[in-house]
Order: C-alpha cells, then sequence, then structure tokens
C-alpha cells in the first residue's frame, strides 16, 4: 500500500504542477490582451471601469474619478479590469483594495460573472 500512496501522491503533484502552468499562463495571456486593449482603446476600458462600478451602486461621478485617475496608472487599471488585488504596500498589509473582472481576485467589487470576491480584512 506504501507503493500505492508514493503513485498516487507523485501523480498528484505532477498534476498541481501541470494545472498551475497552465492557469499561470493563461492569465498571462488575459493581462497582455487587456493591456493591449488598454492602449489601443483607452474609451473603451474606461467604459467598461465605469460600467462596473456603476453596477456596484457606485456614483457615477465618483466612478468616472476613479477611471481617470486609475488611468494614468495603466499596470493599477488593468489589475482593477482583471479583478486582481491591489496591495496597499509590499508587505500586503492592506488587503485587496479593488477588484473588477472576470479574474479571480479578492477586491472589494465583483462583477456579475465575474470571479471577484469579498474584501479582505486588514491584517
Amino acid at each position: 500500500t506504501f507503493a500505492a500512496c508514493l503513485a498516487d501522491g507523485i501523480c498528484m503533484a505532477i498534476g498541481h504542477v501541470w494545472s498551475t502552468r497552465l492557469v499561470g499562463g493563461a492569465a498571462y495571456e488575459e493581462r497582455k490582451e487587456e493591456l493591449r486593449n488598454f492602449e489601443t482603446c483607452r474609451s473603451d476600458a474606461k467604459a467598461r471601469l465605469v460600467d462596473a462600478l456603476l453596477s456596484q451602486g457606485m456614483l457615477k461621478i465618483d466612478a468616472m474619478s476613479l477611471a481617470d485617475t486609475l488611468e494614468g496608472y495603466p499596470d493599477l487599471f488593468v489589475n482593477a479590469l482583471l479583478g486582481e488585488a491591489i496591495s496597499g504596500n509590499a508587505h500586503g498589509v492592506m488587503g485587496g483594495v479593488i477588484g473588477l473582472g472576470t479574474g479571480g481576485g479578492s477586491g472589494i467589487f465583483g462583477v456579475p460573472g465575474g470571479g471577484g470576491g469579498g474584501h479582505r480584512p486588514y491584517t
């Protein structure tokens, strides 16, 4: 039975490594595509971000202000569209602040049909 457990463990490890690689590659491609869309059609990207914020109940003036502010920071803008968390510092003291889109982020906002989760508490 030890050999069966060992074989099972090896198979699970290989499966984990393979699936992690595939998921990471897909996330990289999605991010690259979104960054390319942001660079070519900023107004469309801003409209998607504002629509997502409005669907979560944010006031239009606040949503427009946030989109205008994030436009100056392309990496943060794309993170918000993809639903990736934005940390307050390098040590992650502040949890995910904003997350929108189809990614598996853990921000405050979650677009219907997207993977945005709930707000992580401060640590």
